[in-house]
């Protein structure tokens, strides 16, 4: 709505959202989506709304003009996200030129705690803006999801929307403290081995990690087998050709992909690949189409899509 159509509260002064700032670490995340978004503004438009619990904005095109403590304001601008809590909130779009941007809404924990930020362990809570970097594309994807999840109403629009806010959160925060993550709890010996095993060669051998294990090679596959529930020459295999139709989705040649990840022989890798996934390499990219959702593409512009039960009347503020 025009500025000058805005309840008195919202002309001049911005408000910041009220609520305490502490961090609700993320065991205790469990989002219930309220609405999701896409918009595209083209025209100068300001807009005061209440936020029931929090509210994630990532804009991809423009300039968004925002509300943070009395009499003051902020700008965040195309690659970055802002995010505000429970209260009365004022943002002016538009100004200058369009603007695109996703948005979520959403209670983190339940009614109770609805006005809690979301902080990682260690970390200071989340700044309420910042940029994501090359988060971007898959911050888009997971919206786009959300968004579809919520469009489509099938009985699973519960977990989809909760699995996307979920992938949101995760991609945001990663993004927000990028390099000043700190370690989490000590791996015991199975789980660093595993995890050095994601980054090992295509050529690692089965000894040379009993050996880093301390073990010798029949104790070693016994004692893994018991861990993971496979041997370490199949686990080996599988990640190799999940690695290898990770390459093929994103278009990399079948020779290519097989050479990459270890195998030189392409019959060879047709066959194992064929078996593990039941389609050719040569289909990888295909099978997966009705997973895959393009950025924006057959999502409504400018259109709020609510979970049920939601509607524009939970979010308006009431003229004074």
């Amino acid at each position: 709505m025009p500025a000058a159509n805005l309840p008195r509260a919202a002309r001049g002064a911005f408000h910041r959202p009220s609520g305490p700032r502490i961090g609700l670490p993320p065991e205790a995340w469990q989002p219930r989506v309220q609405l999701g978004g896409y918009h595209v503004y083209q025209a100068h438009s300001a807009h005061l709304y209440r936020v029931l619990g929090l509210h994630v904005i990532l804009i991809t095109q423009g300039i968004l003009r925002y509300g943070r403590t009395e009499g003051q304001e902020d700008t965040a601008k195309a690659g970055e996200i802002v995010w505000f809590g429970d209260g009365v909130n004022k943002i002016v779009i538009g100004a200058p030129g369009p603007i695109a941007f996703y948005q979520v809404h959403c209670f983190l924990a339940g009614d109770d705690q609805r006005t809690a930020i979301p902080a990682l362990t260690g970390c200071e809570p989340l700044p309420q803006r910042f940029a994501v970097g090359a988060a971007m594309e898959p911050l888009i994807a997971a919206f786009d999801r959300l968004i579809h999840a919520l469009l489509h109403g099938t009985q699973l629009w519960q977990v989809e929307s909760r699995i996307w806010t979920m992938e949101i959160l995760r991609l945001a925060t990663t993004a927000a403290f990028a390099g000043t993550i700190p370690p989490g709890p000590p791996l015991d010996p199975w789980r660093h081995l595993l995890a050095r095993m994601e980054t090992a060669a295509p050529d690692c051998r089965i000894a040379d990690l009993a050996r880093e294990s301390g073990l010798r090679p029949e104790s070693f596959i016994r004692n893994f087998r018991r861990v993971t529930g496979t041997t370490p020459k199949q686990y080996l295999l599988q990640r190799r050709l999940s690695e290898a139709r990770r390459m093929l989705c994103a278009g990399t040649s079948v020779k290519e992909a097989a050479h990459r990840c270890g195998f030189p022989d392409p019959l060879y890798f047709s066959r194992m690949f064929r078996r593990c996934y039941g389609h050719p390499p040569s289909q990888a990219a295909t099978a997966l189409a009705p997973d895959a959702v393009s950025p924006a593409i057959g999502l409504p512009l400018s259109r709020h899509v609510f979970a049920p039960g939601y509607g524009m009347g939970h979010y308006t503020v009431k003229p004074e």
